[in-house]
């Protein structure tokens, strides 16, 4: 039975997912949410999607480079020590 949402201002089309996820992991992701002020099925839906983005593309994740142009500065001769 497929689900209907909208969110921001888009209609979203949920297929009902049951897979059994470890207890930890779960309250984590309840935890993130509710500190977040976002649902669970956002949170999962955004991680399936960059997961799966990264198996299509070898291209860094903006996250990454993101942390990894704001600590250049004060760790750039490691990170040319680890490219070596």
């Amino acid at each position: 039975m497929t689900n209907v949402r909208i969110e921001r201002g888009m209609t979203i089309m949920n297929e009902p997912l049951n897979p059994p996820i470890d207890s930890k992991l779960l309250k984590e992701l309840n935890l993130r949410a509710l500190e977040e002020g976002r649902s669970l099925t956002t949170l999962i839906d955004e991680a399936i999607t960059e997961y799966l983005a990264t198996e299509k593309s070898s291209a860094p994740r903006k996250k990454v480079m993101d942390a990894y142009h704001a600590t250049h500065a004060h760790f750039g001769e490691v990170y040319k020590k680890l490219a070596e």
